[in-house]
């Protein structure tokens, strides 16, 4: 098991989506991780997720959602892995133009929303 720390990159993985998030505060008494969800890359279903800094670079706009003000989650803390500074990188740069563009949506929040129901209806 991982030990995590607040302020990490990390990320939840269900098939070919990827949430990447930051850890804000980490309560190992009950196994969870309060995280700030940052990133949402949602591929098509018969597509392999193994990102890296330029992979990021080259995926289409449709595929990366950003969560600009979005909802925070509580999430089972086992169920996370550190993203590599390959991948967060690039994903932190996103974040830091999005900011300019305010580009926090409706259909960013049902992404999401929708990526957490398949994650627990596995």
């Amino acid at each position: 098991m991982t030990t995590l720390l607040p302020h990490q990159i990390v990320y939840l993985q269900k098939g070919s989506s990827r949430l990447y998030a930051e850890t804000i505060q980490v309560v190992t008494e009950r196994q969870l991780c309060w995280a700030r969800p940052l990133v949402l890359i949602v591929l098509p279903d018969d597509s392999h997720l193994m990102l890296t800094g330029e992979d990021v670079t080259t995926l289409p706009p449709s595929a990366i959602d950003l969560l600009v003000d979005g909802p925070d989650i509580l999430w089972p803390l086992d169920q996370f892995f550190p993203a590599l500074d390959t991948e967060a990188l690039p994903l932190l740069m996103l974040l830091q133009d999005s900011k300019q563009k305010a580009s926090d949506s409706p259909r960013t929040h049902e992404r999401l929303h929708q990526f957490i129901q398949q994650y627990w209806q596995a």
